[in-house]
């Protein structure tokens, strides 16, 4: 199983405010799983496929996990500064809204 970073080209662009690090897209591959390393960090992910949008917000993680990769789809993610959340958000969960 390969780390995100091996499978996707990402197109990342630094933010001018605080709260979020950074921003970044990408579409998917050919794979049915990729490993999410660890990061102490959260994000939130819009997915796109035909079918409709969906938003995930995951992390902070203290451990790699498998996360799947939809078929033809485009990920647009926030990636939130080091010790910012979100009031009423669970930490450390994966919560998905289509």
């Amino acid at each position: 199983m390969k780390r995100a970073v091996e499978l996707f080209e990402f197109e990342r662009r630094s933010s001018s405010t605080p709260v979020i690090e950074t921003t970044w897209s990408r579409r998917s591959r050919s794979e049915d799983f990729f490993l999410s390393v660890a990061v102490c960090h959260w994000e939130m992910v819009v997915t796109r496929q035909d079918e409709g949008a969906w938003l995930t917000v995951r992390g902070p993680e203290t451990r790699a996990t498998t996360a799947p990769v939809p078929t033809d789809a485009e990920f647009f993610g926030v990636q939130f500064s080091h010790g910012w959340f979100m009031p009423g958000l669970a930490a450390g969960g994966w919560s998905t809204a289509r």
